[in-house]
């Protein structure tokens, strides 16, 4: 344990409740329970600029703010003159026409009242772009001589606003500090009626954003609530939008203000800004109205609004001071999900102690709930009993953010839409608006199927500001709108939907002309009439809802373009053709045809003992077997595997040859008994046995008269497996490990078997795991992991114990798999499943102190993939898998690549299934006519079989073989579907060659096999079957 977890802290205490009114004690708490002060460090520091870029930065922000206080005061007559001079001059700010009523006022623009740079600067915490431009804040107060006290009016305020910045870029650009500057315009977090001027300085790739400020006392702040009507009076409507964007101009500089305080006087307060900052931007939300409309500086004026709505001046003043900056993000959760709407704009209000100041004013009503659901995400991490540690590294560290079970995308004409929507709506950012009435349309259509829903449009481009007289076009053209939406799992299947009783008049009309068509009266078992909507069970409902709301919003379009849903063919590439999706009547149909064998078997008399359980065991009967368990005839497919568990099972004889002679006789007897039941086409006994009977794996199989293949295996509890390692590991550790190999408990199948049945609970579960299956497939990599493996790889992202929700579609499921695969770093640390519980920090160090243990003796050219199971009595168990260790870096190779594919919805889904055959050294090309599912004759290279023997065995036979006969060589990467086998040449051992001169010695020189020999043995083990074998060019 670090020394700064041992040290003597006082008794923490709680600080706040949900609105930070209360001063609960809190317990003491163990070193390794408390704060998870050095995690939060090493993040911060990842976040900061380095000295180098913050000295730069500021030269720039001082030769600007020089040249601002410098400026020389103008007087105009009238406005209109202002704007002649300016446009005269090269000056134009784009701007919706406003404050017309003011032209021709006169006005004087005089000097900045005051200049000051955002807290960040002094903290080396600075918003960095995706293209690593560095931004910084500048904020420049309007003299209050430059207003009139009713400017608040009418747009009058903002009128005048355009114009003073009009006056700062004169002086920018005529100024000798700034000449080699570049300057653009933008609208602050996309308000089109307050722009802003950015100055790009290309020497430092820093940006400086210049936003306006007033004086806190220049307008009367308490005639500027929501309910009021400041703009268009003549519409009497209220202006909640115009109102809130006064205010927070009158703000800026107060809330600056307090955070430099809180900053400068704790560190702590700084860094739990930075932890909401970074948290809302993997989160997709940011200040700008078309991300939602809270971000750094909304999450700013919440802290500080913490401090300020204490009960008492001790805990304002304890909190402000408090160093757990942890704590404090989490305290501004619990504020976040107490939040409420407003009850006549239903958009989410907070107001400032006091004040009629709507912090939250720019958020939307979809960022909102969506804000809220992943607040309270997070915030149950604390009602599951993890540690500060335990939630942080959930929080921060957690790659299955922002994946939505649906995005789909389609284009949309604004100004078709803008019709819909009410006049005082139009004015402030079209596309915001736009977002506002589509999940007003899709939340209404959906109800309760969907947890979140969030919204992903273009941004428009930053203007240049060049010297042109005419004012820029808005735009206004058509742009693709992408929707993001994460479902309730347990809801999202229901193929019929609820409307109201026929009673009431009102709501069924508002039911039918919403649903039109769709909609169905229908009479129900209690005598209860209610309208109802019944969707196709054969195809996703919640797509088919998503696609009826989309033609009913692109009705009145002129032109019509489909709706695209991106991961939508992972349910059809499941299947391979000619199957038809969906193929869950075949897992189903199998099941049943199991449980038919099972229950023949059970009412089997005459026999020795009794059957205790008959349990199935291959994946089919769990739906997650790639290739659906069709019937099949003449045994060329692989049986569908089940176990047999008698009654005094553990009676069974010590002596292996024996054990095995006794199997086989009760396996002969139940056969007999079988037949002559005639339920079975065929039912043989047989036995694989290397040394005789000396270890014999016996078994059972039976064809059903439906042409089902199952083969039963004998199950009992003498094997002893090593024990799993629990919170003490042994005390000679690594030679424990050596002389007992791998580490696999025997409580580790009760164990797995546990976690697959819980998540299948699950709905998506399996599909989940047969496109995982799928990929590993396609990519040649199926061959080095069974299929239990990968069904612990899936149940990773349906574990209770991360923030993120369950998966709720196929395509959800397998995308965030390939996040976490992408993330995992199998050399540092094992794959924790915790889905019957959490592991408490005592039990995570235990685990990775007994993983670099044996990863450390374990050093040889394998990979080791550890994976920790939880297991009961604070024990956990272990399951190693070896593979080469060239194939555990080509997985996680591709599952980041795959990762990084889905993130752009350009690239088509079945496009991260393609193989590149590229990376292998040469490819075995198959014959075409060998086809896994047709008959073929024996193989003769190998071993003697019977005709008509499945070609799908024999490939299996001809690369068992052909590993043997190369592996000193070669690595071999066979593909599923029996057509190609790709091929590594493995790295050789040193090997001393003579020196041909005979000075200094033997020389040492890698061992450099003769590739045509082993081409030429490729092609004679596989004579009749290999086609060809294609080589680089570099080889």
């Amino acid at each position: 344990m670090s020394p700064d977890l041992q040290s003597n802290n006082p008794r923490k205490r709680k600080l706040f409740d949900s609105h930070g009114s209360n001063d609960a004690p809190k317990l003491p708490l163990s070193p390794l329970q408390r704060s998870c002060q050095k995690e939060v460090a090493d993040l911060i520091k990842l976040q900061k600029c380095s000295a180098k870029e913050v000295s730069q930065i500021a030269q720039v922000v001082e030769n600007v703010k020089q040249v601002l206080i410098d400026i020389k005061e103008i007087k105009f007559d009238t406005i209109r003159d202002a704007d002649t001079m300016f446009c005269a001059h090269g000056v134009h700010i784009p701007y919706p026409e406003c404050g017309d009523g003011v032209r021709d006022v006169g006005v004087s623009l005089s000097p900045p009242a005051r200049v000051e740079a955002g807290w960040g600067l002094g903290h080396k915490m600075l918003r960095k772009s995706e293209h690593g431009d560095i931004s910084v804040d500048l904020i420049i107060q309007i003299p209050s001589a430059t207003f009139h006290p009713k400017d608040y009016l009418e747009y009058r305020y903002h009128r005048k606003r355009i114009l003073y910045l009009s006056y700062l870029l004169l002086a920018l650009k005529t100024a000798n500090q700034t000449s080699g500057y570049s300057f653009l315009s933008d609208f602050l977090d996309g308000d089109e009626f307050r722009p802003i001027i950015l100055v790009d300085c290309f020497s430092s790739r820093c940006k400086i954003r210049l936003i306006p400020a007033i004086s806190f006392d220049l307008f009367p702040l308490d005639k500027l609530s929501p309910n009021a009507c400041r703009a268009d009076r003549q519409s009497g409507v209220p202006t909640p939008m115009y109102n809130s964007s006064i205010i927070d101009d009158a703000y800026h500089l107060i809330t600056s203000d307090m955070l430099r305080q809180y900053a400068v006087s704790n560190e702590g307060f700084m860094e739990a800004l930075v932890l909401g900052s970074l948290w809302l931007s993997r989160l997709g939300f940011s200040s700008h109205l078309l991300d939602g409309g809270f971000g750094e500086k909304e999450w700013a004026l919440l802290q500080c609004h913490l401090v300020e709505t204490t009960t008492t001046p001790q805990v304002a003043s304890r909190y402000a001071a408090s160093s757990d900056a942890f704590q404090m993000f989490k305290s501004v959760l619990n504020l976040i999900a107490n939040t409420k709407l407003h009850s006549e704009f239903d958009l989410p209000t907070l107001h400032r102690r006091h004040t009629d100041y709507n912090m939250l004013f720019k958020m939307s009503r979809w960022s909102s709930l969506a804000l809220k659901h992943h607040t309270l995400a997070v915030i149950s991490l604390d009602k599951l009993g993890l540690p500060s540690r335990a939630q942080f590294q959930r929080i921060f560290e957690n790659p299955l953010y922002h994946i939505a079970d649906i995005t789909m995308s389609f284009p949309i004409d604004p100004l078709q839409v803008v019709e819909k929507l009410p006049t005082i709506t139009k004015r402030w950012n079209l596309k915001h608006s736009v977002n506002e009435y589509c999940y007003n349309l899709f939340s209404k259509g959906l109800g309760d199927r969907f947890k979140t829903m969030t919204f992903s449009v273009p941004r428009p481009p930053v203007g240049q500001l060049k010297d042109a007289l005419d004012p820029e076009p808005r735009n206004h053209a058509v742009y693709n709108l992408t929707v993001l939406i994460t479902l309730d799992e347990n809801k999202c299947t229901r193929v019929l939907d609820y409307g109201p009783e026929v009673q009431d008049a009102a709501k069924t009309a508002d039911f039918r002309e919403f649903w039109g068509d769709k909609a169905e009266l229908r009479r129900f078992k209690d005598g209860r009439v209610m309208e109802t909507v019944r969707w196709d069970s054969s195809l996703p409902p919640t797509e088919q809802i998503l696609s009826f709301l989309h033609r009913k919003l692109t009705s009145s379009f002129h032109t019509k373009q489909p709706l695209t849903f991106y991961g939508r063919e992972s349910e059809i590439y499941l299947t391979s053709p000619p199957l038809v999706w969906p193929a869950g009547d075949s897992y189903e149909t199998a099941a049943s045809e199991f449980e038919m064998v099972a229950n023949t078997i059970r009412q089997v008399k005459d026999f020795p003992l009794g059957f205790r359980k008959i349990s199935g065991v291959s994946s089919a009967f769990n739906s997650t077997s790639v290739k659906p368990p069709f019937p099949c005839s003449r045994h060329l497919e692989q049986p569908l595997e089940g176990e047999l568990e008698l009654e005094s099972s553990s009676m069974w004889p010590v002596d292996p040859e024996q054990r095995s002679r006794s199997e086989f006789g009760l396996l002969l007897k139940l056969r007999a008994e079988l037949e002559a039941t005639g339920n079975f086409l065929t039912a043989r006994v047989g036995f694989t046995a290397p040394n005789g009977f000396h270890n014999a794996h016996c078994f059972l199989d039976l064809l059903t008269k439906r042409q089902y293949y199952f083969r039963f295996r004998l199950k009992h509890t003498l094997e002893a497996f090593p024990k799993g390692i629990g919170i003490n590991p042994p005390t000679n550790l690594s030679q424990d490990i050596l002389n007992e190999g791998p580490m696999y408990s025997n409580k580790t199948p009760y164990l797995r078997a546990s976690i697959i049945r819980r998540c299948h609970q699950h709905w998506y579960f399996s599909s989940s795991v047969r496109i995982l299956k799928k990929w590993f497939q396609s990519h040649h990599l199926a061959s080095f992991f069974n299929g239990d493996i990968l069904e612990l790889f899936v149940a990773i992202v349906f574990s209770q114990y991360s923030p993120a929700a369950i998966p709720s579609s196929t395509y959800c499921g397998f995308r965030r798999v390939m996040a976490r695969l992408s993330h995992w770093d199998w050399r540092r640390t094992p794959l924790e499943i915790e889905i019957l519980r959490h592991f408490p920090d005592e039990e995570r160090a235990c685990i990775l102190r007994e993983f670099g243990t044996y990863q450390h003796i374990n050093q040889n050219s394998e990979a080791c993939l550890s994976i920790v199971l939880p297991g009961e009595d604070r024990e956990v168990d272990w399951i190693r898998h070896f593979i080469p260790r060239l194939v555990a870096i080509r997985m996680t190779q591709l599952a980041r690549e795959t990762h990084t594919r889905l993130t752009s919805t350009s690239t088509p889904f079945n496009a991260v299934f393609e193989p590149d055959m590229s990376f292998f050294d040469f490819v075995v090309v198959m014959e075409q006519k060998f086809n896994p599912y047709n008959t073929q004759g024996k193989y003769s290279n190998v071993m003697a079989v019977p005709k008509n023997f499945g070609s799908s065995p024999l490939y299996r036979e001809f690369i068992e073989e052909l590993k043997v006969q190369t592996e000193e060589y070669a690595l071999l990467f066979p593909s599923s579907d029996g057509l190609t086998i790709g091929g590594l040449w493995k790295p050789q051992k040193e090997s001393c060659v003579p020196n041909i001169e005979g000075l200094g010695g033997p020389r040492v020189e890698n061992a450099i096999p003769n590739k045509i020999v082993v081409f030429g043995l490729i092609m004679e083990l596989g004579r009749g079957f290999v086609d060809k074998i294609q080589v680089k060019i570099s080889d």
